[in-house]
C-alpha cells in the first residue's frame, strides 16, 4: 500500500505512522520490564513488534554477517554510523543479545518513550 501512494502522501504518512507505531510499541513494551528484569522479554518484543513493523512498513531488508563468532558470556561494544535511523532497527533486529544505547538525555524527557528509556536502561548523556 505505502509504495502505490503519491510522493507527498507518503512525506505526510511515512513519519505518522513511525511515530505512531514508537508510540504505541513503547506503550506496549514498557510494562514487560517489570515482568522481565533482565530483558529477555522486552528484548522480544522490541525487536518482533517495534522493529519488524518498521522495517516492514519502509520496505527495508536487514542482513546481518559476522556474528557467527558472538559470544554471550563476554560483553560487547556495537558501534554505527547513525546516519539514519535504520541503524538502530537493523541492531535490534540482528544482534542476539538485548541491547541498550547511549542515548542523549534530553530523549529521557519525551512523555512515554522517555520513560521507557529510563526503565529499560539506556544510558542517558549530555
Amino acid at each position: 500500500m505505502r509504495g502505490r501512494l503519491p510522493r507527498p502522501i507518503r512525506a505526510v504518512t511515512d513519519p505518522a505512522f513511525g511515530a505512531g507505531w514508537t508510540v504505541l510499541s513503547t506503550l506496549f513494551t514498557t510494562p514487560t520490564y517489570l515482568l522481565s528484569p533482565r530483558g529477555r522479554l522486552s528484548h522480544f518484543f522490541e525487536t518482533q513488534m517495534w522493529v519488524r513493523g518498521l522495517l516492514g512498513y519502509y520496505g527495508v531488508r536487514v542482513v546481518a554477517t559476522g556474528l557467527d563468532g558472538h559470544d554471550p558470556s563476554k560483553p560487547h561494544i556495537l558501534l554505527s554510523n547513525h546516519q539514519s535511523l535504520f541503524d538502530i532497527l537493523a541492531i535490534f533486529r540482528t544482534y542476539p543479545e538485548p541491547v541498550r544505547f547511549v542515548t542523549k538525555r534530553e530523549l529521557f524527557f519525551v512523555p512515554f518513550f522517555g520513560w521507557y528509556l529510563g526503565i529499560a536502561g539506556y544510558i542517558p548523556i549530555d
